[in-house]
């Protein structure tokens, strides 16, 4: 399975971004965008960054930093093409400990 804009289908140009109805500083919806649908939702994304530079790491970063609540999975599998146990499962972990504060 390969990556492809959550919109359009589209596999170029692609970045992960957090999509935010409410506004960009409030915790988004994670999605991949190419540049058309990028520029045509400007107004509600937060996060906009290449998807070559989302490693797992990364990815865990955007859960722990809270600049997101997808559901792990899910936005694995968007991300990734797959949802990556490693990424599924330290998302859950950093959720989790947002959750204990």
């Amino acid at each position: 399975m390969s990556t492809s804009c959550s919109r359009c289908g589209a596999r170029d140009g692609l970045h992960v971004v957090t999509v935010s109805p409410a506004g960009p500083d409030r915790p988004g919806r994670l999605m991949v965008y190419c540049p058309r649908c990028r520029n045509e939702a400007e107004h509600m994304l937060g996060l906009d960054v290449p998807l070559e530079d989302i490693d797992v790491e990364g990815f865990v970063a955007l859960y722990r930093d809270e600049r997101t609540e997808s559901d792990p999975g899910i936005a694995a599998g968007i991300v990734f093409g797959q949802p990556l146990p490693e990424a599924v499962v330290g998302a859950q972990q950093a959720l989790a400990a947002r959750r204990v504060r």
